[in-house]
């Protein structure tokens, strides 16, 4: 944690290259990190040239202020049931694994995982299922020795147990059978670290500006048996 702190202001797309690949050893530790690097990242990008910007620099200074106290993270005991939550912003989804103790809440790992391409999509529900499935890939060794309620306000377990599932929900309800996963609404984090992991967790309401709006023109063509209409 401390190199990442005295690092100086990346110069270029290798040393941009260099500070990803630290906070990648360092995610666990960093609640919501895919979110709050995401502009670093899109320096990274091909078709990016490289500018560092004001927005590049608080995402710096917000991460290296993080590292320089990191949460201490808590080893769960054998068979205890840990409990998992999941945030979703428009460009990241994170997970954050939490075991209930008789000195409170204590957290065990963060994930976090930037969207790409068609994920920047997904439906609000989509993208939680997707923290899901992310946290359960990152965390494979957690899920699978003890297990897993995950307390969320979204209806994922109805969504992955349709019986006409299909494409990547198929896909995503069978890697997940494999591990003991039970769900609850979500509860109150009540430490800080934790609390700070929901803070932002509302999801915005869907925008009806009118922008997608669609006219359709119609020639009349109907008669009392019937109608019918072509689109162009």
């Amino acid at each position: 944690c401390k190199a990442f702190t005295e690092l100086p202001t990346p110069d270029s797309k290798k040393s941009i290259q260099t500070l990803n690949e630290m906070l990648t050893s360092l995610s666990r530790f960093v609640a919501k990190s895919a979110q709050h690097a995401l502009p670093l990242f899109k320096l990274l990008r091909k078709e990016a040239a490289f500018e560092w910007t004001e927005e590049c620099e608080q995402a710096l200074q917000h991460l290296k202020k993080v590292l320089s106290e990191p949460p201490v993270l808590s080893r769960p005991d054998e068979e205890e049931v840990l409990y998992l939550y999941l945030a979703v912003a428009s460009e990241a989804v994170s997970a954050t694994l939490i075991r209930e103790t008789t000195e409170g809440q204590k957290p065990i790992c963060f994930t976090s995982k930037a969207l790409q391409g068609p994920e920047n999509r997904y439906q609000l529900i989509e993208k939680v299922a997707l923290a899901l499935v992310n946290a359960a890939r990152r965390l494979r060794h957690y899920f699978l020795g003890h297990t897993i309620v995950v307390r969320t306000d979204q209806p994922i377990k109805s969504l992955l147990d349709r019986p006409d599932m299909a494409g990547k929900m198929l896909k995503w309800s069978l890697k997940l059978s494999e591990f003991d996963i039970h769900y609850e609404s979500r509860k109150v984090l009540k430490a800080q670290v934790l609390a700070n992991f929901v803070a932002e967790m509302t999801h915005p309401a869907t925008p009806t500006d009118g922008a997608d709006k669609w006219t359709i023109f119609v020639n009349g063509a109907s008669s009392p048996t019937g109608a019918g209409a072509r689109f162009i």
